[in-house]
């Protein structure tokens, strides 16, 4: 794999001066995820001063109100949750398909894992620089703050990205793709952000982000992939080396029912067959296709989908949800734009599984 520093990080002086120290680096990440998170910054830090701008504390109250908004609506009832219905499968790697730059909720989710794997059609993107941005123009630097608000807004609200939406927002010279708004969320979500790296190897692009959390070192890898069948039976290499990474929890949300029909079998098999668990909505994996050998724990309410998902209705799962459902204190999803209290999560097991016990 050929691996090449983002370069829009390197928070490098405007004058010109070597490349700093491996110590100093990794504190540049995690300062600049802080600043576009709207996170105060120690008065020692090099981009300190960028913070005492107007545009800049307008951003820190707009965030830390969306931010404590998601925490009062799902974060503080996500949490707990997991804990209890999920606990800690076992499994070292969570695989999101489709789930672009999403890690709030594999992070409450799954807390335990040691690395998380996600994909979708979005650009990784090229990362912000804030200091050369302000040293070449206030404006431009006063834009991204907005920008990356509006990126997130309806994610904030409603738990899922809306790929035209963010693709529109995320365009543009100073800030672009998943790798910022991962850093946002990391930085939101107690993280240490120690390292950050684009890379391209034969299968995808993408970009990892290494990360400390509760003192444990973590990493979150984004790949911009196509996951159809003619795409992925002309990539082999994608899925393999994601299976070469160890056993694995797989997590789909709002994924819009693309398992549900012809053109994805290859990646709605790869989840179901060698998943230790699947957490899924029901716009993820089809009621049809969890295998004999999982066990199946429904929570929420399913009422159907959106009507603009109408003909996916499943009805298998109104049986399943007619006979038995377990609480679930939180929305997600589609259904979370739509209406309240219509969410569904499907927690499938491996009958030699232990669900709900985590490990010390």
């Amino acid at each position: 794999m050929r691996e090449v520093r983002v370069v829009a990080f390197l928070f490098l002086i405007a004058s010109g001066c070597a490349a700093p120290a491996a110590e100093e680096k990794l504190t540049r990440w995690d300062s600049s995820a802080r600043l576009l998170a709207g996170m105060d910054l120690p008065e020692s830090d090099p981009l300190y001063s960028l913070t005492r701008t107007d545009e800049w504390q307008t951003h820190h109250r707009a965030m830390d109100r969306r931010f404590s908004e998601f925490e009062d609506m799902y974060g503080k009832k996500i949490t707990p949750w997991a804990a209890s219905e999920i606990g800690d499968s076992g499994a070292g790697v969570v695989f999101y398909p489709f789930g672009g730059p999403d890690l709030l909720f594999p992070l409450r989710l799954f807390p335990d894992a040691k690395e998380y794997i996600l994909f979708g059609m979005e650009s990784p993107g090229k990362q912000p620089d804030p200091a050369s941005v302000y040293a070449r123009d206030r404006i431009a630097l006063a834009s991204v703050f907005p920008t990356i608000r509006k990126s997130l807004a309806w994610f904030l609200n409603f738990t899922y990205f809306q790929t035209y939406q963010m693709d529109k927002w995320l365009r543009g010279r100073d800030l672009g793709g998943a790798g910022p708004v991962m850093m946002v969320f990391l930085a939101r979500s107690g993280a240490t952000i120690t390292d950050v790296q684009e890379f391209q190897d034969p299968s995808a692009h993408g970009i990892r982000i290494s990360f400390k959390r509760a003192g444990k070192d973590h990493t979150a890898t984004y790949y911009t992939v196509n996951a159809s069948d003619s795409s992925l039976s002309s990539n082999p290499g994608f899925l393999a080396g994601i299976r070469s990474r160890g056993e694995r929890v797989s997590y789909m949300k709002a994924a819009s029912y693309l398992l549900y029909g012809p053109g994805f079998d290859i990646v709605r098999n790869f989840v179901t067959t060698e998943s230790q668990m699947i957490v899924s909505d029901e716009a993820g994996v089809p009621l049809s296709s969890y295998p004999p050998e999982m066990e199946l724990r429904f929570y929420g309410n399913y009422d159907g989908p959106l009507p603009m998902y109408w003909p996916m209705r499943q009805k298998a799962l109104d049986q399943a949800y007619a006979r038995e459902s377990r609480s679930l204190p939180f929305d997600l999803g589609y259904t979370a734009s739509w209406k309240r209290n219509a969410s569904v999560l499907i927690v499938a097991s491996r009958k030699h599984a232990t669900p709900g016990e985590r490990k010390n």
